[in-house]
Parts: structure tokens; sequence; C-alpha cells
């Protein structure tokens, strides 16, 4: 005894062309011959939406014949459109993740860097980057989300002619993708962990090689069609997908190149040598040095810190018939077009000498810059310290003021 209303008049789509109404009895008939097959859509009055025959319960007592794909046009309804296949599905995925995951490291490496100088010197230690890759999947997943509710698709996708549709063939919300990435990153990649996630990709492939969903598509039955696209779009995406592979290889090169080795691992701090003195002291691994010669009498040894948020200048002037007064003062003026003194400054006495510091901003630089300066005399000689700083200033407050310290030993 038949289970259907003999009486609905049916409506399913075929070549772009919507064909009906017929009755129940015919649509079974069609199902039964594989004239149509279980990704058919039909419709009837009082159907909110065109459904694949596979999901109305009238017909799930008919053996379901697959048939092969509906050539359709590339931007297609979705009543026409195939289920997508697994190669392209997953070549369209690690596309996307790929590039919005270089995309969001990049964007957080440039937040650390600008808020948190102390994290730049961490990220190239072994290991660090992969770890902060692994941070920044998720990250990447809200923003391919984000990206598919503003742009209707994201880039992989859309070259390949693939769409993530909800059970009716209708977009997915941003609530809805986002919980489908959440079960992606988890069912699917297994929280990006190596091996672990190459195991959970085996289960997805396998899923959809059974004609089954990925289980992180089996609820709430998410779908992910497919229609045919013209070559010049394969072509496209395989150069894109090339480019990709090859900065990801120069950024490989250069992270690399970045790392310190065995040596500079164990030996955190290096001798350096005060010409002019002859006396040495260790400095931290951190301070890249090198010397600028302005005059026989007056050199600048520099040294720039490996995050570049600061730099310290250390510099020896012999000014004969000058004393400490004259010398800030003269020292000011000349440089009166590059430097800001906050105030007057302040005079002080170390290990018996005077000295004087003042501090404010360099005029060429951006306003929140620091600037610092000291300067002790010795005799007709005059040293100074000249520091350099972008904020936050509590990431490298301690290492300048080591480094200060280092560098006044060498002086007698």
């Amino acid at each position: 005894m038949s289970l259907v209303k003999p009486m609905v008049g049916w409506w399913y789509a075929r070549k772009n062309k919507k064909i009906g109404p017929i009755e129940t009895v015919e649509l079974e008939r069609l199902v039964r011959v594989g004239k149509i097959g279980a990704h058919t859509y039909v419709w009837h009055e009082g159907m909110d939406n065109w459904l694949p025959i596979a999901a109305v319960a009238e017909f799930a007592h008919v053996k379901l014949v697959q048939p092969p794909p509906l050539q359709t046009k590339l931007n297609a309804s979705p009543v026409t459109n195939s289920m997508a296949g697994r190669t392209t599905r997953f070549f369209a995925r690690f596309f996307d993740l790929w590039w919005e995951t270089l995309f969001m490291a990049l964007l957080v490496g440039i937040a650390l860097g600008r808020f948190s100088p102390a994290n730049v010197g961490w990220i190239n230690q072994p290991g660090a980057i992969q770890v902060f890759g692994l941070v920044c999947v998720p990250i990447a997943l809200v923003f391919d989300a984000l990206l598919y509710r503003a742009a209707g698709n994201t880039p992989g996708k859309s070259l390949l002619g693939l769409q993530v549709v909800a059970s009716k063939g209708s977009p997915l919300s941003l609530a809805e993708y986002l919980t489908r990435n959440l079960s992606l990153w988890v069912k699917g990649l297994a929280l990006g962990l190596p091996l672990i996630s190459l195991f959970t990709l085996i289960i997805q492939w396998r899923q959809l090689g059974k004609g089954l969903p990925t289980t992180y598509d089996e609820r709430p039955k998410f779908r992910v069609l497919a229609v045919p696209i013209p070559g010049w779009r394969k072509i496209v995406f395989v150069w894109f997908f090339a480019s990709l592979v090859l900065l990801t290889a120069v950024l490989h090169i250069v992270q690399q190149s970045n790392q310190p080795d065995a040596h500079s691992e164990i030996q955190q701090r290096y001798l350096w040598e005060n010409r002019h003195t002859g006396l040495n002291t260790t400095i931290d691994s951190r301070w890249r040095n090198s010397l600028q010669p302005i005059s026989l009498d007056h050199q600048i040894h520099m040294f720039s810190e490996q995050s570049e948020h600061s730099v310290v200048m250390f510099a020896r002037e012999l000014a004969g018939g000058y004393n400490l007064d004259n010398y800030v003062h003269m020292f000011r003026q000349a440089t009166s077009q590059t430097l800001h003194f906050a105030n007057t400054g302040q005079y002080f006495v170390r290990d018996g000498r005077q000295g004087w510091r003042g501090a404010g901003t360099i005029r060429t630089h951006k306003t929140d810059d620091r600037l610092s300066v000291e300067i002790m005399q010795y005799g007709a000689v005059f040293w100074r310290i000249v520091t350099i700083q972008a904020g936050p200033f509590g990431d490298s407050d301690d290492s300048v003021a080591q480094l200060s310290a280092d560098l006044w030993r060498t002086v007698h």
C-alpha cells in the first residue's frame, strides 16, 4: 500500500529546467528507472524550498538510482547543482586554510611586534613558528567565516566552483559557518596537531568516498555543492596554489636563516672590546653592533636590538677646553634639528665623576618613541650613550639598562 498522496503535483529540476507537474506515482516510476536520482531537486505546493529527492520523506521507501552530475552553468541555482567531489573539496579547503593562516600569522605577528617586542625574539626560536602557526589556525577559520559572509564564498571554493549551503540550499549564516568551521577544526583537522590530523583527514576522505557527508557536515546537514567550471579557472587555481607553495618555501628559508644556531643558543653573550680603552665586556647576543666613524676623534658604536625596537649609540668625542656644561650645550645645539629634550636635564655623579642625562623624543620619528641621553666627562674626552626605544618600553627597559651598564664599564 503506497505511503504517499496520489494526487500531489510534483515538479523536478533537469538541465536548468523545471518539469511538471506530475503525479506522485509517475515521479516514483522515474526514480525507479533511473531517469532522476537522489540529488534531483523536487518541489510541490506547500513546500518552502526545493529539496533533493533523497531528503523527501515521501520517497524514503523508493530505491534511488544515482545519476551522473547535472551539467549546469556556473553560478546556477543550488536547485540544479551536484554534490562536490572529495578531491576538489580537499584542494579548495587546503588552499583557503593555507593562505588564510599565513595572512592571519602576518597580521598577528605585526601586532605582537608592535605591542610586545619580546615576542619577536621568541618566534625565531626553533619550533616556535610551528606553535605560532597552530595558534593562528582557529583565527584563520574565524576569518574564513567572515569572508564567506562578506563575499558570498572563499577564493579556493569560488575558483573550483564549490559552494557550502544549508540542507535547503540556502547560504549559511555567520553563526552556522562559524559552527561548521569549529567542527572542522576539531573533527577534520584535530586542532592542527601533526599525525593526529592526518588520521582525521583520512576519515573524512573515506566518508566522502562512500557518498556520506563529512562528520563536521552531518549536523545540521550542511552540503558542499559543485558546478562545472571552465578550464581557465582551474589553471588560475593551480597558479595560485603553486605561488602559495613557493611563498611558503621562501618564508621557511627566511625563518631558518633567522634562527639562532647551536653556538648562539649556548653562548647568549659575546665579548666586546672598547678599542679606545682596551677594556672588555660581555654583551647580550640580542644586540648587533657596528661602527660608524664620524672623524678620527669621534666614532659611534651602534647596538641594534634583534627586534629593532631599541637602538643604543655609544660614542667617544675629544673636546679639549670644554667642561661638562659647555659640552652639553654644544651637543644640544648640534642635535636640535633631530633631538627634542623635554627639559634641561639633570646632572649626577657616578664613581666620583660628574655626568648629565636628558630625555625626550626624536623629531623625525613617531611621537611615542623615547629618547634618553647620558654624557660623562673623562678629562678632555666625553663619552655618551644615546638610546632610542619604541613602545611598549617595558619590554626593552631591562635590556637597555643592562647594555648601558656593560658599556660604561669599558670607560675609564
